[in-house]
C-alpha cells in the first residue's frame, strides 16, 4: 500500500510557522526598538539568554556604579544586583554604601 505524501512535501515548501523561523505578520509581539533580540543576539555571537544576561548586567552597572570596577563579574552583578533591588529603600542605601568601599 503506497502512502499519499503531503502536497507542501512534494513541493519542497513548507509554510514558515510562528516563531523564530517565521515572519508572519502579526505572529506573537513585536519588539520595541524593531528587531528581536534573538537576532541581535546571533549576529554578534551571543545566545539570546547571554544577550539577555550582558543587558542586565549593563543595566544593573548603570543603576550601581560601583559595579563598573574590574572586581564585579557579570555573575557577581547580577546576584548582588538581585539581592539589593529587593531591599527596602533605606537598606539599599546603607548596603550600596558599605559595597562602594570595597576595592
Amino acid at each position: 500500500m503506497m502512502v499519499e505524501t503531503s502536497p507542501l512535501l512534494k513541493s519542497g515548501t513548507v509554510p514558515e510557522i510562528k516563531g523564530r523561523g517565521g515572519s508572519r505578520p502579526g505572529a506573537g509581539r513585536p519588539p520595541k526598538d524593531g528587531v528581536p533580540r534573538w537576532k541581535i543576539a546571533e549576529a554578534v555571537g551571543y545566545s539570546e539568554r547571554t544577550m539577555g544576561r550582558v543587558q542586565e548586567h549593563v543595566r544593573l552597572a548603570e543603576k550601581f556604579p560601583f559595579m563598573q570596577r574590574p572586581l564585579w563579574t557579570r555573575p557577581m552583578v547580577l546576584r548582588v544586583g538581585k539581592l539589593l533591588e529587593s531591599l527596602p529603600d533605606d537598606e539599599r542605601e546603607a548596603m550600596v554604601s558599605r559595597l562602594e568601599t570595597i576595592e
